[in-house]
């Protein structure tokens, strides 16, 4: 495997179970992705305030701020990152 660099895909795992967070990070981590994880919404937004990512996995049922409702917000504001939404 090569090695992971900046040019690396960065994808922003967000799941409120640790269990599904730990296997995608694993299995993606494993196929050559750089992966970060957030345990909720409030957690992935800070996040992302802070870096870039290509790709956003993004759990539909989650406390507080749904994904549904997560992703509604970031395309109010306009951020066009791709998402992947797990059910």
């Amino acid at each position: 495997m090569s090695q992971l660099d900046e040019t690396t895909p960065h994808i922003l795992i967000v799941d409120d179970d640790t269990r599904i967070r730990e296997l995608l990070q694993k299995y993606l981590a494993d196929n050559g992705y750089r992966t970060s994880t957030a345990a909720d919404a409030a957690d992935a937004q800070r996040k992302m305030d802070a870096l870039m990512y290509d790709l956003l996995i993004l759990d539909i049922m989650m406390p507080g701020i749904t994904g549904l409702e997560f992703t509604a917000k970031l395309r109010e504001a306009e951020n066009a990152i791709p998402i992947l939404l797990l059910t």
